[in-house]
């Protein structure tokens, strides 16, 4: 971690949460000593509810001790400028708070009695992670890098219970539908992913550990923000490493990611805008036009310009969608002239490649947007 803070932008913002029984934000803002706000592992939490008790909102700024003075409230209430002095610090101001915070870190003092697993209130620190982005950076690019060694035992979306008598559900038991936590986790993590999205923010995970930890519950939060999934065996092992160290690497060795991309399917038809935003958390502006088109218009959390994306919709029979990664626009009109041939009328494609905007004219067969 301490490389990876090194990598940063000096002007990139960081905060900081640890987890155990219970969570941990630490505010990086007050550098005489650690001061940390503590949540509730065992209990759900709000949006709200955790404003109030940072003292970001109207109601909890006059209840939060010690509240610094200043930054007038935005228009929901929010006091922006003041919460980011508070727990998101730029890399240069805080690197030496960060590294005296990681240097005090020691295992949860809360005691595991004997056939129980640890503690882990995984889903409070997301939930505390994604509300405090979602107040300080609201509508800007931000990633939660999360560091799991162990499935989520506290909270009532916990994924396994705390007793090890009782095994982490496997593809047998989802087959046979026994599995007493399985569905509840995943409506949590489906919430928060929607709240991401919403923000346009990305969840990574980062799991290291001999047993599962749960990935096929919090994969949906993953998948729908355009996050990263890294397995390993222990955080000492050179896979989390190595791994760990190239999303924060710049230049060649860059993934070259990009957030807050949106992408839009102009004129396309209605049912086929329907199909293409059903899943793509928040409900996006769906805009029906003359001549039974369409406008539909969401948000993707993260852009991964290694990766072409594509919709079709009723492609004639023979023929087959052509998915490409190849940057070249020469090969991308060769693909599209095919394509042109091989589509009904009806067929509408998406196409999203990083920096570029060209939208062809309604002369083809369908309609095509590239971001």
């Amino acid at each position: 971690m301490r490389r990876a803070i090194g990598l940063l932008p000096d002007n990139a913002l960081v905060g900081l949460i640890t987890y155990g029984t219970q969570a941990y934000l630490h505010e990086l803002g007050f550098s005489d000593l650690s001061k940390a706000y503590i949540f509730r592992g065992t209990k759900e939490i709000s949006k709200e509810q955790i404003l109030d008790q940072l003292g970001l909102s109207v109601t909890g700024r006059a209840e939060a001790p010690g509240f610094p003075k200043g930054g007038m409230p935005q228009g929901n209430g929010f006091h922006r400028t003041a919460s980011l002095n508070r727990f998101l610090l730029p890399a240069s101001d805080c690197e030496y708070t960060l590294n005296a915070l990681l240097d005090e870190l020691q295992t949860d003092q809360w005691p595991v009695e004997a056939g129980n697993r640890a503690r882990r209130c995984t889903g409070v620190a997301l939930s505390v992670a994604a509300g405090l982005l979602g107040a300080c950076l609201p509508g800007t690019g931000a990633r939660i890098v999360a560091l799991v060694g162990g499935p989520c035992t506290e909270g009532p979306w916990n994924i396994v219970s705390k007793d090890l008598s009782e095994p982490v559900c496997s593809h047998k038991d989802l087959d046979k539908d026994a599995v007493p936590h399985f569905h509840k986790a995943v409506k949590f993590f489906d919430k928060l992913a929607k709240q991401l999205v919403s923000q346009g923010h990305v969840l990574d995970l980062f799991a290291s550990a001999l047993d599962q930890v749960g990935i096929a519950e919090m994969k949906v939060a993953v998948e729908r923000t355009g996050g990263l999934v890294v397995l390993a065996e222990s955080f000492g092992h050179s896979v989390f490493k190595d791994s760990f160290k190239r999303i924060f690497e710049t230049g060649e060795q860059s993934l070259g990611l990009s957030f807050q991309a949106f992408a839009q399917l102009l004129q396309a038809p209605h049912d086929e805008a329907q199909l293409i935003i059903k899943d793509r958390f928040p409900v996006p502006r769906l805009v029906v036009c003359d001549q039974h088109g369409s406008q539909a218009r969401f948000l993707l959390a993260k852009l991964n310009p290694s990766a072409t994306y594509n919709s079709a919709h009723e492609i004639a029979p023979g023929s087959d969608v052509i998915f490409t990664d190849v940057v070249s626009l020469q090969v991308f009109c060769e693909h599209l002239q095919q394509l042109a041939v091989q589509s009904v009328s009806t067929a509408s494609l998406i196409f999203y490649v990083f920096q570029a905007w060209i939208i062809f004219p309604v002369g083809f067969s369908f309609h095509c947007v590239i971001l």
